[in-house]
């Protein structure tokens, strides 16, 4: 049974004092979303470069527009680099099982291609759809 979650949100601060609270500290602190910082890699925050943040407010409703209508929230730069590292955890998925079969690891063991493989999927996921 899952623990009940004791979280409530208005319109000027959101609280969680149920069992997940502990990661506050971390999402305060580490995930901090506003002007100027892009996500890298699903869960990295880097500076955004000014030089390519458009000038004109009508050029920034566009790029918002379109975003909305294609319902995507990372770029196609950010889109790319979760391709890539999705690929590259399926080539370690599939060196992982080869290995794992070669090796005679018994089978429940076996299970240790299960994160890679899903971190793969997930990541390739989110460059497929763009969320």
């Amino acid at each position: 049974r899952l623990p009940k979650c004791s979280a409530t949100f208005n319109k000027k601060k959101f609280e969680n004092d149920g069992p997940f609270k502990f990661m506050k500290p971390v999402l305060d602190n580490y995930m901090k979303p506003g002007k100027g910082k892009k996500v890298v890699f699903g869960v990295l925050q880097r500076d955004v470069d000014p030089a390519t943040i458009p000038r004109s407010e009508e050029d920034r409703a566009k790029l918002r527009d379109q975003a909305a209508r294609d319902l995507t929230n990372i770029d196609l730069e950010e889109r790319q680099r979760r391709r890539r590292v999705g690929q590259g955890l399926n080539i370690l998925s599939a060196v992982l099982g080869v290995t794992l079969v070669f090796l005679h690891v018994p089978a429940l063991s076996r299970l240790a291609i299960f994160f890679p493989l899903a971190f793969a999927e997930g990541y390739i996921t989110s460059a497929n759809t763009g969320l």
